[in-house]
């Protein structure tokens, strides 16, 4: 039995594909290589899917903010963590 689908092109798999691996944390650099891309300027249509990787640039900030509000910044309270929880 046919499936019946209208207006379905092979091309419209590697779509889902890249959409797919790039909600699931693909980076770019990756999927351009997945897909076999010449350029990161072809695989930024799916960038707006990924919005992880926001996120964690955000985070990166909290080495630069967290000291103005503790004098700490992240790697030194990890650290500290770790040293009582050793004891």
């Amino acid at each position: 039995m046919a499936a019946q689908l209208g207006d379905f092109r092979f091309h419209d798999l590697r779509h889902t594909f890249a959409s797919w691996a790039m909600q699931r944390g693909v980076t770019l650099p990756e999927l351009k290589e997945l897909l076999g891309h010449s350029s990161l300027a072809m695989v930024m249509r799916y960038a707006h899917l990924a919005k992880e990787h926001l996120r964690d640039a955000v985070l990166r900030l909290d080495d630069v903010l967290v000291p103005a509000r503790s004098g700490k910044n992240r790697a030194e309270q990890a650290e500290l963590e770790t040293l009582k929880g050793s004891r």
